[in-house]
């Protein structure tokens, strides 16, 4: 009788392992923001091609 419960528990887990990797992959991720909050006191955007400023809020801070 032990035989056959350690062998239906180790059928139980085979068949089982499979399916717990979709599982996982349905449940909802983390909710992400839809704007990012940055605090910061000066900005600024640069284009790396042509070395430009195109944007700069307080580039001195």
């Amino acid at each position: 009788m032990p035989k056959f419960r350690v062998s239906l528990l180790s059928l139980t887990l085979l068949l089982a392992v499979p399916f717990a990797p979709q599982a996982l992959a349905k449940t909802p991720t983390a909710v992400t923001a839809s704007q990012p909050e940055i605090a910061s006191g000066s900005a600024m955007i640069v284009d790396l091609a042509t070395k430009k400023i195109i944007y700069a809020s307080q580039p001195d801070l």
